[in-house]
């Protein structure tokens, strides 16, 4: 997906993981520039020029867990839900479908996706366009 986002000519900013809830994220032109980074996950080299959140048009968010709602369930460091306080562009989780349940914990800082994508298709939660 990332190498298709490239070849269509957009911008990919991908994240550099500081002392949580802190991502820069950093614009790459080839995914072979990425270096292996915090918890061995692929990332731009800390010199690569910086995107700032409020450029964003979407967000690909990880999770653990999503509900009917769009209410993540992250790792529990916050790093999601700190960049998508800084953003107004569109969220979409990447689930795999045995990661949909009924709820998850909601708490006052987090927002909801406004979709998921998984093997099945997208679930939208959110009038979005």
């Amino acid at each position: 997906m990332l190498a298709q986002v490239l070849e269509a000519g957009h911008t990919l900013a991908l994240p550099r993981c500081g002392k949580a809830p802190n991502m820069i994220f950093h614009a790459v032109s080839s995914l072979a520039e990425l270096v292996p980074g915090a918890y061995g996950i692929p990332e731009p080299k800390a010199d690569a020029p910086a995107v700032a959140p409020e450029e964003f048009s979407l967000v690909l968010v990880p999770l653990e867990g999503v509900d009917g709602a769009g209410h993540r369930l992250g790792k529990g460091c916050g790093y999601y839900d700190n960049l998508l306080t800084k953003t107004n562009c569109l969220s979409v989780g990447i689930a795999l479908s045995w990661q949909e349940c009924d709820s998850v914990p909601v708490e006052e800082q987090d927002r909801p996706l406004d979709a998921v994508a998984d093997a099945e298709g997208i679930r939208i939660f959110r009038d979005i366009l």
